[in-house]
């Protein structure tokens, strides 16, 4: 996984897919640019992604939030519009 981003970095910082990316995707590993990947290539990793906080929230010692449905959603679109072309 490559280095993580400043949250300050992110575009839109502010908005609430920011937030968002910020405050789950930053638990387990480096804050993730949207331009990792291209906007089709982010539903794959952000169901993978997810699937793993929600076991990891159930089945470990670790205190893992996860999403809630909604959160995915916004999630996923913010990676998505802010994806590399």
């Amino acid at each position: 996984m490559p280095r993580g981003v400043d949250p300050a970095q992110l575009p839109e910082s502010k908005s609430t897919g920011a937030r968002l990316v910020n405050q789950y995707c930053a638990q387990c590993h480096g804050l993730p640019t949207p331009a990792l990947h291209s906007a089709p290539g982010w539903a794959p990793v952000v169901g993978r992604m997810n699937a793993r906080m929600q076991w990891m929230r159930q089945n470990s010692s670790m205190a893992i939030a996860a999403p809630t449905s909604d959160e995915l959603k916004a999630i996923l679109a913010y990676m998505q519009t802010h994806a590399t072309k």
